[in-house]
Order: C-alpha cells, then structure tokens, then sequence
C-alpha cells in the first residue's frame, strides 16, 4: 500500500525517459493548469472509495520557473521524489501519479457581489502524472492560499527565497536559492480533505486536451504578505478570467502519509438520515406557523376597513408575523431540499474510476468559459424534483407534496380587480419571453424523466440534459425550467373560469431564492387527433400507471407545440403576482399566469383524467383557489412598491394607510426575495 521511495525513483526514471523520447506525446508539457475552478459544495454523503497515501519528500535544490502568461510554472526536476497513490479500502494502488509540474496562479475573479464556496487569493496547483496502467491519465491537486500576517513557512515563502519570480512573459528565473528552508509540499496534503471530479485540462499542443482527474483542496493554506505581494508583482500583467463551474458531482477523499505507521483508509459516508427527519420536522412547524399568520393577516385586511389606530397596528404586526415565518419556511425548505439531493446524489452515484472515452464525455470541459447570461442555475434542481416525487409517492399520495396549507397559490384572479401598471406606477408592459430548450450531445443519456404521482404529472430535467423543457426570460435573463407539473382540471382561475388543463413551467434557482413559474392554461377543443396538442401527445405516448415513473424522450421540437406564446417566443398579456409553488419543494415564487389559453383536445383531457385517480374533480379542487396574499398586477415583470386600494377591496378612506403599509411590505418582500 505504501507508496516507497524506491517506487518514486522507478516512476520518476520512467517519467524522465516518457516525457523526452516516446512518440505518444508530442508536446514537451502535455498538460498546463489551464483556468481556475469555482469550489464545488460538499456532499459529506458522497465519498470516494479511495484514498490519498501520498510521499512528498523535501527538496533543497534549485528550479527553473518561467511566466507563462497565466502563472509561475515551475518544471520539476528528476531527482525530486513526490507524488501519491490512490489507495482502496484493502490498499491496493488504483492509481500512481507523479508529480511533473507546480503552477503558482492568480483565482480567478468571480462576479462583484458574488463569492467563491471558498475564499482565496493565490492557488498553486501540482500536476501529476499516472504511470499505472495504459491511459497515462493526469491529476490537478488545486490549493488554495489565503494571506495572514506571522504565517509559518509556507512552499510559496520556500520557492521565493533567495530568488525572484519572473514578472515578464517568458521570462525564466531558478527559484528555492535559500538554503534555510526546503520545499516541503506534504503540508498540502496533511490532515486534508479534497474535492475530486474528471475534468479535461487543454495541452501545449493546439486545440487538444487530456481527461485529469481533479482533486480541490477543502481548506487554504497561509502564505506571508511579502511572499503574496512578490506573486501578485509577477503576475501583475496576467489577464484575469472568471472561474469555471465545476460540476456538482465531486467526491469527497482524505489524505494520509505513506510512511505515517499507521493504516490507510477511506473516510467513511455521513449518514444525513437523522438530519433530514429533523429538518422535516422543522419544515412542517413552519408550515403550521405560516398558516396562522396567513389567517391573522387575511383577519387584519378585512379589519382595516373600519380605518383606526388599533387596526393599522394590528395589520402591520400581522404583515411582520407574517414575513418571519414565511422567512422562516424558505429556510427550512431550502435545508431540506439540500439534504434530499445530497442523499439521492449519495444513492444514485458511481464511482468513477477510469477516465470517460471522450474528451467531450468529460464532467466540464475545462476551455468552456461559465456562459454569461446563465442566471439562475437549475443545477441541482432535477435531484431536488426527483427526491420530492420520491417521497410523495411512498407517502402513498399527495400528503407529502401539497402546498395548500400555505393558502397562498393557486389564487383566484379576478380581472376587475388586476392592479393596471400604467395607471398606478411608472411602468409599461414588459413580454416574458420563451426559449425553445436545447438538447445536448448526451441528450439520448438523459432523456426528461415522466412521475405519475395519481394526482398530477410532473416531467423532471435530469442534472446536465440541458434546457429541454425550454427556458423562461425573467429580467432579461433566460432561466432554464427544471420541471413541468399537468394539472387535470386548472389550478388558476380568471374570473371564476378554471380552464380544463394547466401545465406550469417551473424554474428553481440554485441556492435557494423565490421559484419562477410560468402558469399555461389549457381549454378543451374538439374530438378529432387535429385539436391534439402536440407536446401533451409526446408525454401520452409514454404515459406511466398512477405512482409510478418511466423516461420519455423530449419532443423533436422542444416544447414548442406545448403553447402558442411558447411557439412564437413570448406573451405580454400575463397576471403576475407573489406565491408559492402548488406542489413539492413549497418555495416562494414569483407567478406568471398567461391570459391567453392554449388547447387539449377532449381525447386528450379523458386519457389525463383516467391516468390520474387522485386529482380533483371537474368542477374544481377541494380547497382553494385563493384569495391573493399579494397584489395582482397585469403584464408587468415586477411588482410595484405600492399600489390602488381598490386592487385590495378597501375603501377609500383607508387607502392612504393600506398603500403605506403593503408598500413597505412589498418593498421587503422583493429584498427578501433577492437574497
């Protein structure tokens, strides 16, 4: 198991010889550093079922640096003896790297307002390569530094001493002169966690790249000020670039020296169960909560009409009660959402011990820049769906997945009643807008997944399908659905009408934050195939019993048959107001209900109602739709601070205090939402 000094002088003989004569590698270098990576989270559920025994011998003598143009790269030489094994349970060697290569670079910068997972001002990334087995795979150990006054002796302050880094681009310079301190890169790996994942890396050679297999530090290391300001000197001309996602699947492994005395072995699996039950729990006394304060504020709404003191006092405590536990409810939703993908994650994982067969095949490509106008991610979001159904269906039905406590959406929209923009606030019209969703090159890999849960169907975009149910533009950023729900008959009513149908677009951000959902009302048309609505004929097609799952294909076209204001590209007749989500995660969301209705052929609208023995009847739910919580505007993205009396139903007498008071509720109701 252990990785002996004699081993590291066979693999760095073997190394000397592969990277100078073999007619399999063609450039000097195969591998750089390339971009800096975003810190994925950890999932302490999933764990590698290896570990890192690793050798790194001190080194005094001196090395070449040279500026690349993006770090200090630093050639290691062949009498340097470093490197690690990848050990299993029983401890045999997976794996065997070598290290070639020490890069010195800046991280790169994340957006203004934004963070990494890990906060950092240096990174030295130690390339390695594998020696066991054909592939000649790589690996990319990412450490990051921070910077503290009085830090011990660090490899940076090592490198540095005695020497000066080259600070112009080719430029080379011999680093680790001093003869007081040596080279000592095991603190890099003592009593440390990382983060691993497969990932390609570009070459010295144009246009191609090599699978590496990435290990992420878990904690910085230190380094002094003067050794921080002699790097960030050197690389004062680099250009900075925004870090690339890594994906959400990572490993979590341990390290452990090989020559430490005692055994080896992987970390073990956290098992979240117990935390869940107890967020669980939590969640459902939130819900509690929410629905007394939601009673107390319909109760201090209809009280303020008689316009007093007691009852604006008692409205505006209502209103505050109210938002604590609606605060209180997101949080323990999101915690959560978070442990149930964790542990589906943990389930649904295997681990990935030999490279992917293709470059693209990889888990991120490491050239691909984060798109710029992503927005919200739905990373995570298909888990989180996933998990939700899961426990809907062993619960034995809707129980576990109905929002309705809430008493906050589905609401009944009377038109009458809809705040006008144009005649209330300084705002126009604004179209939502719709994209028609793309299917990557693995699309066939990761069909969309299709839950009959009795009550409703819900079609899930599993984790990197890409946008195939289409995207939504909220603020001029497109938002990727993560999930469809088909309700049989409507869940929103306009003016007392439900319609026969109503598919709803729901797109969750990563982190947490108000859902966006997109409400499409269905009426019935006619008998004949011709009043088929194309994207519902593709989900019949592979229609699962009640309770039960089964994967269908995406449509040929996306979703582009699914609605005409989907077809076309937008809508600008809407109802937009403040909810929930009507099923599992209950998230607050941001609703947008279109005015115009699309069609279901009465064949269609029969096979839904068979299929699904748990939903509603006919005529409507058991309970809701609801009274508006919020104020309903019309064709508008955001909602107004504040707003006519009239939208409310309060008389004129009480309006002045009602617009003061719903504004600033307002107002704080979007500063939460933008947390």
């Amino acid at each position: 198991m252990a990785f002996r000094r004699t081993s590291c002088w066979l693999f760095a003989s073997a190394l000397f010889i592969f990277s100078g004569g073999s007619s399999a590698i063609d450039c000097p270098l195969p591998v750089s550093a390339g971009r800096s990576y975003r810190w994925p989270q950890t999932n302490p559920a999933l764990v590698a079922p290896v570990m890192i025994v690793h050798d790194y011998q001190p080194y005094r003598q001196p090395m070449e640096a040279e500026n690349t143009g993006d770090g200090i790269s630093i050639t290691v030489p062949p009498d340097f003896f470093a490197g690690f094994n990848l050990s299993d349970a029983q401890g045999a060697s997976q794996d065997q790297y070598v290290l070639r290569n020490v890069v010195i670079r800046k991280p790169g910068r994340v957006a203004e307002g934004a963070s990494q997972v890990l906060s950092h001002v240096l990174e030295v990334v130690l390339l390695h390569q594998n020696m066991k087995g054909s592939q000649r795979d790589w690996s990319s150990v990412v450490v990051p530094f921070s910077v503290e006054v009085g830090a011990p002796p660090d490899m940076i302050s090592a490198l540095l001493a005695g020497s000066r880094l080259p600070d112009r681009y080719g430029e080379r310079e011999p680093l680790l002169l001093g003869t007081a301190q040596a080279l000592d890169l095991s603190v890099a790996f003592t009593n440390a966690t990382f983060l691993t994942y497969w990932t390609s890396l570009p070459t010295k050679c144009a246009g191609t790249q090599r699978f590496v297999r990435q290990f992420m530090r878990n904690a910085s290391l230190v380094t002094s000020p003067p050794a921080f300001d002699a790097v960030l000197q050197a690389l004062a001309k680099d250009p900075s670039a925004p870090p690339i996602l890594s994906p959400d699947l990572a490993w979590l492994t341990g390290s452990c020296p090989a020559h430490g005395g005692a055994a080896c072995a992987p970390l073990p699996a956290v098992d979240m169960s117990q935390e869940l039950l107890q967020a669980q729990t939590l969640q459902s006394q939130a819900v509690d909560s929410i629905r007394a304060a939601k009673n107390s504020m319909d109760a201090a709404l209809i009280a303020l009409q008689n316009v007093s003191d007691e009852s604006y006092q008692n409205a505006v405590k209502a209103r505050e009660n109210l938002e604590g536990v609606s605060a209180m409810l997101d949080s323990t939703t999101q915690h959560v959402d978070q442990l149930e993908a964790w542990t589906l994650q943990a389930q649904s994982a295997t681990w990935p011990a030999e490279a992917p067969t293709t470059v693209g095949a990889a888990s991120v490509a490491a050239a691909a820049p984060a798109p710029a106008a992503a927005g919200n991610s739905t990373s995570g979001a298909a888990l989180l769906s996933t998990a939700r159904v899961h426990q809907q269906r062993a619960a034995g039905g809707a129980a576990q997945g109905d929002c309705l406590a809430l008493g906050r959406s589905p609401v009944a929209i009377s038109s009458t009643d809809v705040t006008q923009a144009q005649a209330t606030w300084k705002a126009s019209r604004t179209p939502i807008s719709f994209g028609q969703g793309a299917a990557p090159a693995n699309a066939a890999l990761k069909p969309l997944q299709l839950f009959n849960t009795g009550e409703y169907l819900r079609v899930v975009v599993p984790l990197g399908a890409g946008s195939l149910l289409g995207t939504i533009t909220r603020g001029a950023v497109p938002l990727e659905v993560a999930f469809a729900d088909i309700h049989v008959p409507g869940e929103h009513t306009i003016d007392g009408m439900s319609s026969a149908a109503e598919v709803q677009l729901v797109h969750l951000p990563k982190g947490g934050g108000p859902a966006v959902a997109v409400a499409l009302r269905l009426q019935e048309g006619g008998e004949g195939s011709a009043y088929d609505n194309p994207w519902v004929a593709s989900l019949l097609a592979a229609l699962p019993p009640a309770r039960s799952e089964a994967p269908v294909q995406a449509p040929a076209d996306g979703v582009r048959g699914l609605h005409a204001a989907v077809a076309r590209g937008e809508a600008e007749r809407y109802f937009r107001y403040d909810g929930t989500l009507t099923r599992s995660p209950c998230r607050t969301s941001e609703w947008f209900v279109l005015e115009e209705p699309g069609s279901i052929s009465s064949r269609q609208l029969a096979l839904l109602r068979a299929a699904l023995p748990g939903a509603a009847p006919q005529g409507g739910r058991p309970s809701g739709p609801f009274r508006p919580v919020s104020f309903i505007a019309e064709g508008v993205q955001d909602l107004p601070a504040a707003t006519t009396a009239a939208a409310a139903g309060v008389p004129a007498r009480g309006a002045g205090r009602l617009a003061g008071l719903l504004g600033k509720w307002s107002a704080q109701n979007r500063a939460l939402h933008a947390l």
